[in-house]
């Protein structure tokens, strides 16, 4: 049996999957990680005032996509849901200690059931913020922020153009 997570990168193999969520409420409002700073000096983000991301999360061995989906919605940003849909891959590389990594996240469309909004994800020592924007409020953040930054891996806005399609919008 195989012990190592050979989703997440290694030294040897610079590659690494995710999952990913475009969370919607009743109002078709979509849910965004917001951080005002990321402050964790590990997070290869840090430093980075002002940003939104969608829930992502790593795969962990024996996981099924889904149970990742589930998991990763539940410890982010304390919600429950119901996928609706496979909304197709986001496919970036970004540096780590001078290493390229390919990191591939599977985006899926998820119905929003329940919700607590006293969880938080952490970052050092602050918490981001859960906030339910209309759909092409996002999309706009989004680019703008990935073009102000020069970083493609903030810029989830393709995934929220396939979504809108998904709900009709």
């Amino acid at each position: 049996m195989v012990s190592k997570n050979y989703y997440q990168k290694t030294t040897g193999y610079p590659a690494h999957l995710s999952v990913g969520a475009v969370l919607f409420d009743s109002e078709n409002k979509v849910a965004g990680l917001y951080f005002q700073e990321i402050k964790t000096e590990d997070n290869y983000f840090y430093g980075l005032k002002d940003v939104y991301f969608l829930m992502r999360e790593s795969l962990e061995l024996g996981e099924t996509l889904e149970q990742a989906v589930y998991r990763g919605l539940m410890e982010e940003m304390g919600a429950g849901g119901e996928i609706k849909a496979f909304l197709g891959s986001i496919k970036t590389t970004f540096e780590k200690n001078n290493i390229p990594i390919e990191k591939t996240t599977l985006c899926f469309l998820v119905k929003l059931i329940s919700f607590d909004e006293s969880r938080c994800l952490e970052d050092g020592d602050i918490c981001a913020e859960i906030k339910w924007l209309p759909i092409d409020e996002l999309i706009l953040k989004m680019r703008n922020q990935a073009k102000r930054l020069q970083i493609d891996d903030l810029d989830e806005s393709e995934i929220l153009e396939r979504a809108k399609v998904v709900l009709g919008l």
